[in-house]
């Protein structure tokens, strides 16, 4: 099939019947061959569920796979200029364009990619007419898929080039585009390094008011999500974070937690707050400094009982609850105060399907003291709570059942459990501390080779991405592997001494009392020892002795 269709693939793009075929070969090429035909309902007939997607995905291509791709790839690099114009904007050919580009890795060769994508983007003519039509794909409604595309399967080289020749010195425009926003929040999901991504924030920064009012939120957390995957920037994210959303107050945490999870207006039961705000406010609680995350957290802890019992009921905010209760970064204070705020109140949550994952994850983190009162509160509504589905898994994770059978076996197994706890907490952050003393130059000197990077950005951003790719400034390789190995050393044998004391301790509780010396014993026998007093000299060997040998 696909020989008799060498001759017209690129008539096939533009097809509005054709391109779903040119798209079907593509998929199976890649591996996707149970989720392309709807397989029979429950109730027979067609229109069923489509099958499960393949877990066996494709990692490699055979010879014939591999020569009806390239026979695709060849036919769109040797259409004319005006049909690979088109193409990017169409209805049809766009959507296949797509599909093309998602088999790059199969063929584990950037050279291919680096090809396709300086043709679709005309990089062999005049630079001028090459960034015009770039910016037309931005902001174009079809054009910004295929940009999006491109960002995601680009090797870095041709990346750098991307952001260097399309978007440096325009992020903030585009940002505030309806289309060309999301192929601006594709390029802060896909930086490659550090310089990128400090590059992008001295652009973005200045701007951030603007994008709130704009409602660009998703590029501000792309933007935070950036920060915190490659650690560098984040103190200087929520201070433009204060400024943007408490411009009167930029120390208060609770006008920042207020502005950023504030109602959206919405008028559905089951949402109530801006996603995207509540996105920002889980990467700040889970992937920020722990200073940071801390100041959130208070934030959290500060507001009103009713605003916490809605932020908890919400499909969203309920993410954000979970984050605030689990951050490592969080203190005990803020999610004691969060635990205590929601006393009376543990029903509501119970009886609600986002509600109770947190008064879960409230049980969880609570202490004892805590967890008996949350147990007896939930115990006196039993039945109230055991006619949902959500109220009895809530029953059954808090262990109600056997708090209201066994008090007194509860209170010990939470006891010994909390002391577990506490002994590898007591091990893991004295390891911690002695392997952050070594890595701490290693952090500072980072930080100067990122400030290296950033000020070598000018006009020749790919040299100052390659230095810093190239350790040219990194002096400190060897200490720094050295250190990590230390550290991984030093956690394995805290956990060696741990495993050490739990088996001790079972040893002792399986050893047996001895008896004394005045209990019974069975008729006929006697203690071992009594027996090896009694024994008397050992016999020899029966049979006849052995005779000299006469010499």
């Amino acid at each position: 099939a696909c020989k008799e269709l060498e001759a017209h693939w690129i008539d096939l793009f533009f097809d509005r019947y054709g391109s779903h075929v040119v798209r079907t070969i593509v998929k199976i090429l890649q591996g996707h061959t149970s989720n392309l035909v709807g397989t029979k309902g429950p109730g027979g007939g067609r229109g069923g569920r489509k099958g499960a997607p393949n877990p066996a995905k494709r990692d490699h291509l055979t010879r014939k796979m591999k020569a009806v791709l390239e026979d695709i790839l060849v036919a769109t690099t040797k259409a004319s200029d005006e049909t690979i114009e088109a193409v990017g904007f169409h209805l049809n050919g766009g959507p296949v364009i797509q599909h093309l580009l998602d088999c790059f890795p199969l063929f584990r060769e950037d050279i291919i990619a680096e090809k396709l994508i300086a043709r679709l983007l005309f990089w062999g003519g005049p630079e001028e007419e090459a960034d015009t039509y770039f910016q037309s794909l931005l902001t174009d409604r079809r054009g910004s898929h295929l940009v999006e595309k491109l960002l995601a399967v680009a090797p870095d080289t041709t990346f750098s080039k991307i952001y260097t020749r399309g978007f440096r010195g325009k992020l903030s425009s585009l940002a505030l585009h309806p289309s060309a926003n999301f192929p601006v929040q594709r390029l802060l999901e896909n930086l490659r390094d550090k310089a990128q991504v400090q590059l992008c924030f001295d652009e973005l920064k200045d701007h951030m008011s603007e994008l709130f009012q704009g409602h660009r939120l998703g590029v501000i957390w792309r933007l935070t999500e950036a920060c915190a995957k490659y650690e560098t920037r984040q103190r200087d994210c929520m201070r433009e974070l204060r400024k943007a959303l408490s411009p009167g107050d930029t120390s208060s945490n609770s006008a920042l937690v207020n502005s950023l999870l504030g109602p959206s207006g919405n008028t559905n039961s089951y949402r109530r707050f801006d996603i995207m705000g509540t996105a920002i406010a889980q990467t700040v609680l889970r992937k920020f400094d722990a200073k940071l995350a801390s100041s959130m957290a208070r934030g959290i802890a500060s507001q009103e009982t009713s605003f916490l019992l809605e932020l908890a009921c919400d499909s969203s905010g309920s993410h954000v609850m979970d984050a605030a209760l689990a951050s490592p970064g969080a203190s005990v204070k803020s999610k004691q105060q969060i635990i205590d705020a929601f006393k009376g109140k543990f029903v509501d949550l119970g009886v609600d399907k986002y509600g109770s994952f947190c008064a879960q994850r409230c049980y969880a983190t609570a202490d004892l003291t805590r967890k008996k009162w949350i147990a007896q509160e939930l115990l006196d509504s039993r039945a109230k709570l055991s006619a949902t589905q959500c109220g009895l898994i809530l029953l059954s994770r808090c262990r109600v059942d056997h708090y209201a059978s066994k008090q007194v076996e509860w209170e010990q197994e939470l006891t010994q459990q909390q002391r577990k706890l506490e002994m590898f907490d007591d091990f893991f952050d004295g390891s911690k501390k002695k392997a952050g003393k070594k890595t701490k130059t290693k952090s500072l000197q980072e930080e100067e080779n990122e400030r290296k990077a950033a000020t070598l950005g000018g006009k020749d951003t790919e040299d100052a991405f390659g230095k810093l790719a190239t350790g040219a400034f990194d002096k400190n390789d060897g200490d720094s592997k050295i250190s990590s190995v230390k550290g991984k050393r030093a956690l394995e044998s805290r956990a060696l001494e741990i495993e050490d004391i739990f088996r001790e301790d079972v040893l002792e509780k399986k050893k047996k009392p001895k008896k004394e010396k005045g209990s019974k014993l069975g008729k006929g026998k006697k203690r071992k020892s009594e027996k090896d007093n009694h024994k008397g000299p050992s016999k020899k060997s029966k049979g006849k002795p052995k005779k000299k040998k006469k010499t």
